[in-house]
């Protein structure tokens, strides 16, 4: 069975503007378990106005607003979605990839996928929904 365990912290309250926008990172616990991998990440790697955009665009895919597929892509290269638009009435597939750093900072595009459909989607968005709350941009 496949589990994932995905917590922010550091999402304290302030107003963002341009001039400061990158001076706001969260620290992302990432835990990916089955079978066959193991992987534990923890470092800030979104920023929080990522997790805004992450948030406004999950909350599009579930409600049907998606023109087309979508790449969320961060400055840190660690994780990106994709959200592709509905097909089927109802069913909301969104793509969690993970980049883990095979050395000294370096990156290749080999990836792990995990599928999130309608119920995960939902966990996810309610989640960042609670950390964004009240929190202007």
């Amino acid at each position: 069975m496949d589990t994932l365990d995905f917590k922010l912290s550091g999402y304290e309250k302030s107003i963002i503007g341009i001039e400061n926008y990158d001076q706001y990172w969260c620290n992302v616990r990432l835990e990916f378990k089955n079978k066959n991998f193991s992987y534990l990440e923890e470092s800030d790697i979104l920023q929080k106005t990522e997790v805004k955009r992450l948030y406004e665009m999950l909350t599009k895919c579930l409600s049907n607003q998606l023109q087309e597929d979508t790449v969320l892509y961060f400055d840190e290269p660690d994780i990106e979605f994709v959200l592709y638009k509905n097909k089927e009435d109802n069913l909301h597939c969104v793509e969690f990839r993970i980049f883990p750093c095979i050395d000294e900072g370096g990156y290749t595009e080999d990836h792990y996928s995990i599928m999130l459909y309608n119920k995960e989607i939902n966990l996810l968005r309610d989640y960042l929904c609670e950390l964004v709350k009240g929190y202007h941009f």
